[in-house]
């Protein structure tokens, strides 16, 4: 396969996911589509348009490294609701304190 044909048909590969995206996320309401196809989208880029695995090893490493601090930061967002408390006010408007 040539390099623009592969290239095209990745490109209309991304296009079919963001029609999915959106497809399932505003017609059928299901939002969370975009914690699937964002990555493979991510991925598809990095793979055959950066061309991430032919270049040096360092260029791999600190793509690594970028996924790494990514998921660290997408964990850490997910765990911020978990630990929240809801405090609610007290009689004829007072606030709560929290202990």
């Amino acid at each position: 396969m040539t390099g623009i044909r592969r290239l095209v048909l990745v490109w209309i590969g991304l296009l079919l996911l963001l029609a999915v995206q959106a497809t399932l996320g505003r017609v059928l309401g299901w939002g969370n589509v975009a914690l699937v196809a964002g990555p493979v989208m991510a991925a598809l880029v990095a793979v055959f348009f950066m061309e991430v695995g032919r270049g040096p090893g360092a260029v791999r490493v600190f793509a690594a490294w970028g996924l790494f601090w990514l998921m660290v930061l997408i964990g850490l967002g997910i765990l911020d609701p978990v630990t929240r408390r809801t405090v609610s006010a007290g009689p004829a408007g007072q606030t709560a304190s929290s202990p």
